[in-house]
Order: C-alpha cells, then structure tokens, then sequence
C-alpha cells in the first residue's frame, strides 16, 4: 500500500488505487492545518506518533503501525482523538529548540579588539621614534670620533708645545744666570774705575810747579780760597 499522495484539493488525498478520500476539517487551530501535508518517511518510529494530518495513513488503517510503537492507549481511537491528543500533547511539551548560535563577537571581544588596535599604533609610532633616534646617534657618533680625531691632533701639538716651552724655559733660566753675572761684573768695573780715578786728579789753571815741594800742604792752602 503506498502512501496518499496530495494534489493540491482542499480536505482530499488520493491513494494509490486513485480514489479519493474526503476527510473532515479538524477543530485544532489553523497553523496546525496548514503545516507540510508530506507525512514522514517510511520506517520512521516517530510517524505513528508526531503526524498531525489527518491524511497520514497509520492514523486510518490504511498502512500498518510499526512494531512496538502501538500501544493500548492510542490502539482503536478515532483518527480525530489521536490528532487532539497530540496537539494538546506538543503544547504541553513544545520541542526544544536549538539555542540561537552566539555571536562571533562581542562587545568585550570589540573592545579588546580596539585597545590591540590602539596598541600596535602606539607601539609602531614608538617604532618610528626609536628608528629617528637610531639614525640621530648615528650622526652624534660620527661627530664623536671627528671631534675625538680632532682631539688626538690637538694633544699631539700640545705635546710639541710642552717641549718648546720646556726649552725656552730652560733658556730664560741661563739668560738670567747670565744677566746676574754681568750685572755683578758691571759693578766690580765701576768700583774699580773710581779706584783708579782716585789717584788721577787733574787741576787747570795752575803753572807748572807752583805747588813746590809739599804738593799736600800747597792743595789745603789753596783749595779752600778757590771759588767754584
């Protein structure tokens, strides 16, 4: 027996001998009516319970329940008995639903996202700092040993220098050894000069022989009546 197959007219079904089948409107509510008239896949355990067309063929006879599923509640009800039961049944116990899938991202996830973001911008504008300090030490170093050069040259002169002056000190030294020593001899000639100009005294203006025999006694009588 294979199962109806709907064509699209209200309340009816046709079988696989192509009559139809008229069936009554059920009193549930209308979502109830207008779910998929395509009942369950043969085989499935859960026909017998979760069909809720009246069209479905385990509900009228027309296909056999499989086994273990009939019970002695639901064998010899009404068709329309058995849809109520299991309407009242689903709303009772509504299936589960699967919960909604979470979010990729949050807003603590957004957050920590944007303070990363604003870390590695830091962190590269420190980067970029640090690379214009390099390329400043670079040139501070290459002045450093110019002027470290510089200074070796400098050091170099003055060690010339220090000798020169070392020499020139040691001349000056002499010279004023020499200086004392003739100032020294300059005074000894002086003093020997007036040594020697003390016995060479010379009177003008006398004649020849007049001071006689007693030059001494003739110069003391004479030289206090001289008007210079």
């Amino acid at each position: 027996m294979v199962g109806p197959r709907p064509d699209g007219r209200n309340g009816e079904t046709r079988t696989a001998h192509g009559k139809r089948r008229q069936h009554r409107r059920s009193p549930l509510s209308p979502d109830l009516e207008q779910r998929p008239t395509e009942p369950p896949p043969l085989g499935d355990p859960r026909r017998a319970t979760t069909s809720r067309h009246p069209s479905d063929p385990y509900l009228h006879g027309e296909a056999a329940m499989p086994r273990g599923k009939r019970t002695g509640k639901t064998q010899g009800k009404p068709a329309h008995q058995l849809l109520f039961s299991e309407a009242l049944r689903q709303q009772k116990h509504p299936p589960a639903e699967d919960p909604a899938p979470l979010p990729r991202t949050s807003m603590a996830d957004d957050t920590q996202g944007a303070t990363m973001d604003r870390i590695l911008q830091e962190i590269s504008a420190v980067s970029r700092k640090l690379e214009g300090m390099d390329s400043a030490m670079e040139a501070l170093t290459a002045e450093t040993r110019s002027m470290c050069l510089d200074i070796a040259g400098f050091q170099s002169q003055i060690s010339g220098l220090d000798q020169r002056v070392a020499t020139v000190e040691t001349q000056v030294a002499s010279w004023t050894a020499k200086d004392q020593e003739l100032l020294h001899l300059r005074s000894k000639l002086t003093d020997l000069e007036d040594r020697s100009r003390r016995n060479n005294v010379r009177f003008l203006g006398f004649p020849e022989g007049i001071e006689g025999a007693d030059i001494f006694s003739y110069l003391r009588e004479t030289l206090p009546k001289l008007q210079l």
